[in-house]
């Protein structure tokens, strides 16, 4: 009777490492989309206020030269709240240098999703844009694809739309409650 061949030590830790990498970036993919949702949406309804819709016309009207520029502005963004952030590490604020870096990931990835999607039409006639595009979504598509292989990850991805579905309830109804009890406040009065 053969005995079952032993696996191959590196191989095993390829394996390893390979799932260790996708692990990371399907986490970072998934909060960058669920942050790039979040700040459009939020972006979107800014857009209500009428300095913010002026600018957003004015951005998307750009040619694809100046449109492509646009794009250094979440850099300025976010550059001096990283140099914040490090000087208040270095001078033992880690709590305050943390906040600052997170504060300008967030600022930095709202702007740069908001520009892109006012200004995806004209820089997407540059060709390396386009195929950097293509490119990603490949790659996000992959992830995905893994994640959705991943018991593990459906399980957790069940157990959080649940939660959330049971959140919204309750939420929509202590709202009505709310809104009930103003109606009955200014009746009363």
């Amino acid at each position: 009777m053969a005995t079952p061949a032993m696996p191959d030590p590196a191989d095993l830790v390829r394996r390893g490492v390979t799932h260790l990498l996708l692990g990371v970036a399907a986490v970072v993919l998934l909060f960058e989309e669920w942050l790039w949702d979040r700040s459009t949406a939020a972006f979107e309804r800014a857009g209500r206020l009428r300095c913010v819709h002026a600018v957003e016309a004015w951005t998307r009207a750009r040619p694809r030269g100046q449109a492509l520029a646009l794009f250094v502005v979440p850099l300025v963004v976010i550059y001096p709240c990283k140099v914040l952030a490090l000087l208040a590490v270095g001078t033992g604020y880690v709590f305050a240098g943390v906040a600052a870096f997170l504060f300008a990931k967030l600022v930095a990835t709202a702007l740069f999703a908001r520009l892109y999607q006012l200004t995806e039409p004209a820089v997407l006639q540059y060709g390396w844009v386009r195929r950097g595009r293509d490119r990603f979504l490949r790659a996000r598509r992959f992830v995905h694809h893994w994640l959705n292989l991943q018991p593990l990850y459906r399980q957790a991805r069940y157990r959080v739309r649940s939660q959330s579905a049971h959140i919204a309830r309750r939420y929509r109804a202590v709202y009505r409650l709310q809104n009930q009890r103003r109606c009955a406040a200014r009746n009363a009065t």
